[in-house]
């Protein structure tokens, strides 16, 4: 078989060289990660890079992303990693090919001319050389799902950028623009359009300074423990990707860069086999995705919403008791002193008032919301609440004890919903005589600027119990 041919003619990706001997390549429109695994999938480009490097009359590479930020299927690498043929070695495999590419010193150029996120961000990293079109954004935002980025990105990012910046950009889910990622480092150069990336990639890789064939795995600058310390406090533990990030650049300092990759694989694996990333994929990104095209919703004849009661007026409650009073609906905020409840529909009081000074609210409009919420420390206001939300602290007994007090004021047509974030709702329907009208209602946090509920069943929930809840909502 010709080598030229067997090699130009990929099936997934588009490859060109030059005279001067530059091989570009690009992923085919047609083809996708989904048509293999992700691992499987890159393998097939880094394995390409890696045959056209160990060519003799290969001057340069040139790639542009291999993947597209639409093309990662998060649902797919839970599936990958979930299952029991899936092992760490894999992704090591292929991060230890990438990281044997600096041994050829040969110049290799990335070429972004979209924007590019998560695991194609890591995929950019592996060249020596990086060039962007202006106005274009950057960053790991897998990192609010409680992922973090592998596929070499802890072992490359904090020797481009610091280790600082890239426990930053790792952990917060911020993206960044063409010009801040150039003054990060992250960017080599700058082009004002994209079909200006490739001549100035092949003129660098002409007249290129000496390949550092230590470039991306030197010694990095230390990780300060108030760096640990900041970004510990914002997330507080509870993200499994963010605790991996901090444990690998810690331990990278101490680690040669196989080492390195092999524990960057062995994290990645546990972190997507837990069941709270999975969690937080579901809702904040798939949750998402169908909220903004949300399903017909069935009405009935025999249910409507005059009436909320809500117990607890803490920051949940009391955002839930603003919305619903915003969109016309009577509120009963109930707390276990009447102080309490005042302090709770004070920040609708708050809300209102932030409204009026932006001209968002009329100070009439603001009075007659306000006038729908009544704070409460008597149950017995409950009386008639056609949806009875409970907010209460995460503690199984004291949220069983708010049900059954409430049940007996739901309306004849009423429901109950939970605002749990972490108790099953099937458990909790036990303190219900009625668990096929009881239903999960998470709203998030601050309810006055998340437009977002997930609404979750609990084993015995009826169809139409789902369906006021989501009338409701």
């Amino acid at each position: 078989m010709d080598e030229n041919k067997s090699y130009r003619t990929h099936p997934l990706f588009r490859v060109e060289q030059d005279n001067h001997h530059i091989i570009t390549i690009q992923p085919l429109s047609a083809a996708a990660p989904e048509q293999l695994d992700m691992i499987g999938y890159l393998t097939q480009f880094v394995d390409l890079v890696t045959f056209i490097l160990e060519r003799e009359d290969t001057v340069g590479v040139v790639y542009t992303c291999p993947i597209q930020d639409e093309k990662i299927e998060y649902a797919q690498l839970f599936r990958q990693f979930s299952s029991s043929r899936s092992s760490p070695s894999d992704l090591f495999e292929l991060t230890s090919k990438v990281l044997r590419w600096e041994t050829f010193k040969k110049p290799i150029v990335s070429l972004f001319t979209n924007n590019c996120t998560a695991i194609a961000l890591a995929t950019m990293l592996w060249s020596n050389y990086r060039i962007a079109s202006e106005k274009l954004q950057f960053g790991f935002p897998e990192s609010r799902y409680g992922l973090f980025t592998a596929f070499g990105a802890t072992i490359y990012l904090p020797a481009l950028i610091g280790t600082e910046n890239a426990l930053s950009l790792l952990t917060q889910s911020k993206l960044v623009s063409s010009e801040e990622a150039h003054q990060l480092g992250l960017i080599n150069e700058l082009a004002q359009k994209p079909d200006d990336c490739l001549p100035l990639a092949k003129n660098w890789i002409l007249h290129p300074p000496s390949i550092d064939a230590n470039q991306h795995t030197k010694q990095m600058d230390e990780l300060g423990p108030e760096a640990i310390l900041a970004i510990q406090k914002k997330a507080r533990g509870l993200y499994a990707g963010t605790n991996a990030v901090i444990e690998l650049l810690q331990k990278k300092q101490l680690s040669t860069p196989f080492e390195a990759a092999e524990q960057e694989a062995n994290l990645y694996l546990h972190v997507l086999r837990r069941p709270e990333p999975l969690s937080m994929v579901r809702t904040l990104h798939y949750g998402v995705q169908l909220a903004k095209s949300p399903k017909t919703i069935n009405h009935f004849e025999d249910y409507s919403l005059k009436k909320i009661g809500i117990l607890g007026a803490g920051m949940m409650g009391s955002g839930i008791a603003y919305e619903a009073a915003r969109a016309g609906i009577e509120v009963a905020l109930k707390d276990v002193t009447l102080s309490q409840a005042q302090r709770g529909k004070a920040y609708a009081k708050q809300v209102c008032e932030k409204s009026l000074a932006l001209g968002a609210m009329t100070a009439s409009q603001g009075e007659q919301l306000l006038a729908r919420i009544k704070p409460t420390e008597q149950v017995g206001d409950l009386n008639g609440s056609d949806c009875i939300i409970e907010a209460v602290f995460e503690d199984f007994h004291l949220k069983a004890n708010v049900t059954q007090e409430s049940l007996p004021y739901l309306s004849e047509n009423g429901f109950f919903a939970t605002n749990t974030t972490s108790l099953p709702i099937t458990e909790l329907a036990f303190a219900s005589s009625e668990p096929k009208s009881f239903i999960g209602m998470h709203f998030f946090s601050p309810v006055d600027r998340m437009p977002l509920v997930e609404i979750i069943c609990g084993k015995q929930t009826a169809q139409k119990t789902l369906e006021k809840a989501l009338t409701t909502a």
